[in-house]
């Protein structure tokens, strides 16, 4: 939830994007391997897409899945087809 607000925030919605690597990027030391198995999750879901940049993975939310990212960030309630890893 916290990537998508903050993602949502840059609005990095279709073809603003933003490097994978950055997602983990306010995230206690500890947690940034959870917070990029989580950005897997979102993608997996196709909360967020994948641009194909030049040597680096790219990122973006999916305006396609607008209704259920703004969804998750106002309640918390994960959308269907949604599997975060566990802590």
């Amino acid at each position: 939830r916290r990537i998508l607000q903050r993602l949502d925030g840059m609005g990095k919605w279709g073809g603003y994007h933003t490097d994978f690597a950055h997602l983990a990027r306010g995230f206690a030391g500890n947690e940034r391997a959870l917070a990029q198995d989580a950005g897997e999750a979102l993608l997996d879901s196709g909360l967020l897409a994948e641009k194909p940049s030049v040597g680096q993975r790219h990122v973006f939310l999916n305006p396609r899945r607008a209704r259920d990212i703004r969804a998750f960030i106002e309640t918390g309630e994960a959308p269907v087809g949604l599997r975060l890893p566990q802590r």
